[in-house]
């Protein structure tokens, strides 16, 4: 058994939890077309091997001082072009050995992980995600030649070294009827799940409307699913059931539109029960939990400067290392702001919502304005 997954047989911990969501580097082997990174023009930049040092040093020191159980997620850019990687993991799987670090994680690319790499990974951290975004011909359009293939090698890799890997899936126009075929593929290289998320467009971003996917095509891809899960048998459908969460509204819609409302109720009722913990490990749910909404946070880029949960909406917090992580913190208390934290869901039926919101038959199973709601798109 690797150090990381003998270390996550540890009883959860009942201190309060911070998530650091590191991008420790801007460099990236992979020209996706919808990247926000390159959309926005951001550079490919990084700081020094003892500038990230010092980073995580400042960042155990404050979950230490603060009483949190930490977890770490490393992304970039690809976090795995960085030569001074292994050292930080090793530091990381010290922390988490002292029970300070409760759950490490990465996204990262494939093309690097061989045997040796996966062996270190499986040491040193508990899941990965990588992208797989659909059949081969449509990934590697959306994400370069070899793409599909180098993650289908990887992922028996990294499940014989012990972790759990997640395949990322990035919804828009160009591979919207592909998720049944990635549920097959991630689930019979052992993968643990599919996160599904749909193409955006924040400010900056560049023009994406040609890939962005459009409330009716949103309705096809869920009804790919729902007939997927008819079809498949019951190894299938086990695990396309536990990779794909329903979303309340769009789901809940569908479901009502097909006559199966009854069947969407029950489903939701074990998805609330499922015991996946806020940091990726399987536990069984607490009170209180939910993915890491609510959680405290910070989020750092490639160039140390430290942010909220969205950086496109809130100012930079403030540099590290010339700061620590502390000193931010203790600024931002004596201001009277609260720790950056995930955003709140919305709950279902609150909130303001327009007129075809308010009349809709599932409306207490959805926060309203659903930018892909089908139904709302043919009100407009």
């Amino acid at each position: 058994m690797s150090g990381a997954t003998a270390d996550a047989a540890v009883a959860p911990t009942e201190r309060p939890r911070h998530h650091l969501g590191w991008q420790i580097t801007g460099r990236c082997n992979r020209h996706c077309s919808y990247c926000l990174r390159l959309r926005q023009d951001r550079p490919a930049s990084e700081l020094g091997e003892d500038a990230c040092a010092r980073i995580l040093d400042s960042y155990l020191d404050f979950a230490r001082r603060n009483g949190f159980a930490a977890g770490i997620m490393y992304s970039g850019g690809n976090p795995l072009l960085r030569r001074d990687l292994p050292r930080l993991l090793q530091r990381t799987r010290e922390a988490r050995s002292e029970g300070l670090v409760e759950h490490v994680s990465m996204l990262a690319n494939p093309e690097t992980i061989d045997d040796a790499m996966a062996g270190l990974l499986g040491e040193c951290i508990d899941s990965i995600t990588i992208s797989l975004d659909g059949r081969p011909e449509n990934n590697d359009r959306m994400r370069g030649q070899g793409s599909h293939a180098a993650v289908v090698a990887a992922i028996p890799r990294l499940v014989a070294a012990g972790l759990q890997v997640g395949v990322k899936f990035t919804l828009s126009r160009l591979n919207a009827l592909d998720v049944p075929y990635v549920y097959d593929v991630a689930g019979s290289l052992g993968a643990s799940s599919v996160g599904i998320g749909i193409m955006s467009r924040p400010d900056g971003a560049g023009d994406l409307s040609d890939l962005m996917i459009r409330p009716a095509e949103y309705r096809r891809h869920l009804l790919s699913l729902v007939e997927y899960d008819d079809q498949a048998d019951a190894r299938q459908r086990r695990f396309s059931r536990s990779a794909h969460r329903l979303q309340r509204g769009p789901s809940a819609l569908l479901y009502h539109e097909l006559g199966r409302f009854d069947e969407f109720v029950e489903r939701l009722a074990r998805q609330e029960d499922d015991p996946l913990s806020g940091f990726g490990t399987r536990r069984r749910r607490q009170p209180g939990d939910g993915a890491l909404r609510g959680r405290s946070m910070f989020v750092v880029w490639e160039d140390g400067s430290v942010h909220a949960s969205n950086p496109q909406a809130h100012p930079i917090l403030g540099m590290v290392p010339q700061e620590s992580f502390h000193e931010i913190h203790e600024r931002r208390l004596r201001a009277g702001d609260q720790l950056p934290s995930f955003p709140a869901r919305r709950e279902p039926g609150a909130g303001p919502a327009s007129a075809a919101c308010r009349a809709c038959p599932v409306r207490a199973h959805c926060a309203g304005d659903s930018p892909q709601c089908w139904r709302l798109h043919a009100a407009a």
